[in-house]
């Protein structure tokens, strides 16, 4: 067996059992031996889809708090060799099997990699105040699911099992200035897309689809001591103030991730051909569901439970089409903007085979719940077969975007976008546009519309199929002195502000 570097107190007596009540006495007994700072930042990676073995396993395991689901699963990684570590160049691979993920693990850093995206982290350097230095001396060694970086003064280590890939950090003695700076830093290098959350403890990787969240510090009698993450550009700090701690300090932050499912879903209806999310609501598109017919589509509502995105959760809200038809492919696009969810439907045949359509549905006073009819239905004044209205759609606020990239305005498929704005009385019935958005430059196969995008006054309208290159345009409704807003359905071109 590999002796663990001192003051590493592992899986089996770290992060994970300082809720139980015993570390308490265990790490005492670590301070009056060494005084050693103990400092574990543990972070579990979990994959967006897991398999069906792995939905069963984390239902077990969801039973206990997070930091004892992490004891568990690190425990039966331990115990099943297709969790442990093997060699790859000078690191390691790790894999979660029942997660669907994998942890490629060397000099350059982590990349967590799994079914819906990869995130990747480097420790940079680490300290107090003055004393922050880059990380230094690296060595890896590997034992079972664990593997272990040892830097100059900080071990890195990983653990694989069912849960997923944890990640944590130990500090084997106090660094300089700790107990007059008052506080720690650990930096990182974060690859990929990252937001962090209102509160300064949550870190979301949208297109990875990670959540890194639950950030607690605790000294050695478990009081809990103040803790934040910081984000500037790609350089994620955990901060840790520990002037008037008892030594060891833990810090326990995790990253995992929810599965989301329709209640009612059977095979091929294509849920999640289309997403969006917008604050705590996320809305989830399945164009081929058959309530209303054949590919008639749906499109579901979740909302954030209290205790955050986690496990496998269901929808709060169904939403369908009150006159949905089969072939209508309702649900092939999303948006949502606060209480505001627009879904579109290409293949809808009010004006046409395939004219299109778009609707909008507003959250009722109670919230989301049930299945629920729109609010409005919008529809192009010049739609005609084949327009394709409603394969894309946006919203922002009060204003709704909506694409048609079969639209023939100037020449066969140049393609067009419509703006509608909320009514003074809401939004309610079937509604025509305030604006048609066309290119100066419309050519055959431009697909204006394709994906269009609103923020304020601005929208942007792609058109991939523009100079064989494609192009993007850019239309501000403020330079218009109506502002699109006089029901004027004046075609308007693109300008540059």
């Amino acid at each position: 067996m590999r002796a663990k570097p001192e003051g590493d107190t592992g899986r089996r007596g770290g992060a994970s059992e300082w809720q139980s009540g015993q570390t308490t006495a265990l790490l005492r007994s670590s301070q009056t031996k060494n005084m050693l700072l103990t400092l574990i930042v543990m972070m579990v990676f979990v994959c967006l889809a897991p398999s069906q073995a792995a939905a069963a396993e984390t239902r077990s395991l969801a039973d206990l708090g997070m930091a004892h689901q992490a004891l568990v699963s690190a425990g039966l990684g331990s115990a099943d060799d297709s969790y442990h570590a093997r060699g790859e160049g000078e690191g390691f691979l790790l894999a979660s099997p029942a997660q669907g993920l994998t942890a490629s693990l060397g000099r350059a850093g982590v990349e967590m990699r799994g079914s819906n995206g990869a995130v990747g982290m480097r420790l940079l350097r680490w300290g107090c105040e003055s004393a922050v230095a880059p990380a230094a001396g690296w060595r890896a060694s590997a034992e079972a699911n664990r593997v272990e970086f040892a830097w100059e003064g900080i071990t890195e280590w990983y653990i694989a099992g069912p849960l997923g890939v944890e990640q944590g950090f130990t500090v084997a003695d106090p660094a300089d200035n700790c107990e007059a700076a008052g506080e720690l830093l650990i930096e990182l290098a974060v690859a990929g897309p990252a937001v962090l959350g209102g509160d300064g403890r949550s870190l979301d990787f949208p297109e990875a689809g990670l959540r890194y969240r639950g950030l607690v510090a605790v000294d050695a009698t478990g009081r809990e001591l103040p803790a934040r993450l910081e984000l500037a550009g790609q350089r994620l700090g955990i901060r840790a103030e520990v002037a008037a701690a008892r030594w060891p300090v833990t810090v326990d932050p995790t990253f995992e991730t929810a599965k989301l499912l329709a209640s009612d879903g059977a095979e091929d209806d294509y849920f999640g051909g289309s997403v969006a999310f917008s604050g705590s609501a996320v809305v989830v598109g399945a164009w081929a569901d058959g309530d209303n017919g054949l590919n008639s589509g749906s499109a579901y509502v979740f909302t954030e439970p209290v205790g955050g995105w986690a496990g496998t959760l269901n929808e709060n809200a169904k939403l369908l089409a009150s006159d949905g038809a089969a072939g209508d492919h309702f649900g092939n696009s999303v948006a949502v903007s606060g209480s505001t969810v627009v879904a579109g439907a290409w293949a809808d045949d009010d004006n046409g085979n395939q004219s299109g359509s778009a609707y909008v549905f507003t959250e009722p006073v109670g919230g989301w719940a049930g299945t629920l009819n729109e609010n409005a239905k919008l529809l192009a004044s010049d739609s005609a077969a084949e327009d394709y209205f409603g394969n894309s759609v946006a919203v922002s606020g009060s204003t709704v975007v909506v694409g048609a990239f079969g639209d023939d305005d100037y020449v066969p498929n140049s393609g067009s976008a419509y703006k509608f704005a909320e009514p003074v009385g809401g939004w309610a019935g079937t509604l025509n546009q305030n604006a048609k958005l066309l290119a100066s430059d419309g050519a055959v196969g431009g697909h204006l519309g394709s994906s269009v995008a609103v923020s304020g006054s601005l929208v942007i309208v792609g058109a991939p199929g523009i100079d064989s290159n494609g192009s993007a345009y850019v239309f501000d409704s403020s330079v218009f002195a109506d502002g699109f807003e006089s029901g004027d359905t004046t075609a308007w071109s693109e300008t540059v502000p």
